[in-house]
């Protein structure tokens, strides 16, 4: 457990992070650990991944690991749909994502 606390604070790069916390939320590959899984998603998030920022705040809605609170799940929501929204074009986002989103008010 120290090792992989040790490595989150050097976790430089939004994909490794993100990554990791599938490996902790699911168990694949290590023991299930959703503290862990959180943390990675807060590396993750500080590095604009807008579907770590999507997935942390199903963790504040869904009252895991953190208080449910769902100003905050609704923060992370439009952050992470602005990113998206600034990136469609290079990332070639499908229209039905972003028509999905509009329709839960997600996009401002």
């Amino acid at each position: 457990m120290m090792e992989s606390r040790k490595f989150q604070h050097q976790c430089s790069n939004s994909n490794v992070c993100f990554n990791l916390t599938y490996t902790y939320q699911y168990g694949q590959g290590r023991e299930k650990d959703m503290f862990e899984a959180f943390a990675y998603y807060q590396k993750a998030v500080e590095q604009n991944h807008p579907q770590a920022i999507l997935n942390l705040s199903f963790f504040y809605d869904a009252d895991i690991v953190v208080q449910k609170d769902r100003k905050i799940a609704d923060n992370l929501c439009c952050q992470a749909t602005k990113i998206l929204l600034s990136q469609q074009e290079e990332l070639k986002i499908p229209l039905l994502v972003l028509q999905k989103q509009q329709e839960l008010n997600l996009i401002f």
